[in-house]
């Protein structure tokens, strides 16, 4: 009798154990396939996020300006390029000031201004191709 009071105790409390373990938390998508770009521009950059397609709208550029800093005058920008073929982030980056535009249909110019003027070097950055997925500097 007493083997029975254990045993039935023992499968409650491992019964109880698991049930208050388990995660109430929903599951977010693993992978950006299943969110349209405007859901994965709201989550990943926010309300103001802006989508910039290409000529021929097979990739996007979308970004936002944040002002993270401490200095709330310096505005940062949030950026990252997406495919639109295969449903995926290409590339994700962030500048303290700068700007980031389509040259062409496959090329993204990353502008990088410095802090410190420097008359050598007015500004830094660089290309990004997208059929690629390579960067190379830019050229003063």
């Amino acid at each position: 009798m007493k083997s029975t009071f254990f045993y039935t105790y023992l499968v409650l409390g491992v019964l109880f154990v698991t049930q208050a373990c388990k995660s109430t938390k929903t599951q977010e998508p693993a992978d950006h396939q299943t969110m349209s770009i405007e859901e994965l521009a709201k989550n990943k950059l926010g309300q103001s996020a802006r989508i910039v397609y290409n000529k021929t709208k097979s990739a996007a550029l979308v970004m936002a300006i944040t002002r993270e800093n401490q200095l709330k005058e310096i505005s940062s920008l949030k950026f990252f390029v997406y495919d639109i073929a295969s449903s995926t982030i290409i590339l994700e980056d962030f500048i303290a000031q700068g700007n980031v535009e389509w040259v062409d249909q496959q090329v993204i110019k990353v502008t990088k201004i410095p802090g410190v003027y420097n008359p050598d070097n007015p500004t830094s950055g660089y290309f990004f191709e997208v059929a690629t997925q390579k960067k190379s500097p830019i050229k003063n």
